[in-house]
């Protein structure tokens, strides 16, 4: 028996009762909706800037508040675009960096961003 929307058709993309078309995005939507949030891009550009970021790194980099980066952080991961890796130190030390398919968005994005600079320069 069909436990989601998606499952049972009642997703848009397809008549219920029927199989989803091949071009159904529901199982992106969620992706869509991450990558469309403030700070989330510039979020997983800083991390894709080089060797793992330290949690205070990218916060003092955008200027966010420690909440607010968090909250993102933990979504990314729950994603699977962000890798989090917590350093049992005095203080605990937390970074991240990106997992292959956090790597394949930012660079997938990175022209867009290049293009969106040279348009407003």
């Amino acid at each position: 028996m069909p436990n989601t929307a998606e499952e049972n058709g009642a997703c848009g993309c397809a008549e219920p009762g029927t199989r989803q078309p091949t071009h159904c995005c529901c199982a992106v939507d969620d992706l869509v909706r991450a990558i469309g949030r403030k700070h989330t891009m510039s979020i997983l550009n800083r991390i894709g800037l080089g060797a793992d970021a330290h949690f205070t790194d990218i916060q003092r980099a955008l200027d966010l508040s420690s909440s607010t980066l968090a909250h993102s952080l933990d979504e990314l991961s729950r994603m699977g675009l962000v890798h989090r890796l917590v350093i049992p130190a005095r203080p605990p030390c937390t970074t991240y960096s990106l997992t292959p398919a956090g790597r394949v968005l930012v660079d997938r994005f990175r022209p867009l961003l290049d293009r969106v600079r040279e348009v407003s320069s």
